[in-house]
């Protein structure tokens, strides 16, 4: 049996390196540079990093309801903060 919880850890990992990173890298550097361009490519690519939190988030409520499910309430309860973390840091 596959521990739920370490399964959606993995994911939350994976967003952060796939797209949360990159665009916080992004938004920097439109900061620094100031021009019209690089901020254009940051909140380009936050858009899709929102979009991609979102089915992130579809995937791991459907892997907490499913049948077989492991997670226990504590480990929900750290999931749903990290998820609410980084959505906060993408707006």
């Amino acid at each position: 049996m596959t521990n739920t919880y370490s399964t959606i850890e993995t994911m939350i990992l994976n967003f952060e390196d796939d797209w949360h990173l990159p665009t916080l890298s992004l938004v920097n550097q439109a900061h620094v540079s100031g021009t019209p361009s690089a901020l254009l490519e940051a909140v380009q690519h936050t858009e899709q990093a929102i979009t991609a939190l979102e089915h992130l988030q579809t995937s791991v409520a459907r892997l907490v309801q499913r049948d077989g499910s492991t997670i226990t309430p504590e480990e929900a309860w750290r999931v749903a903060n990290d998820l609410e973390e980084l959505a906060c840091s993408l707006q």
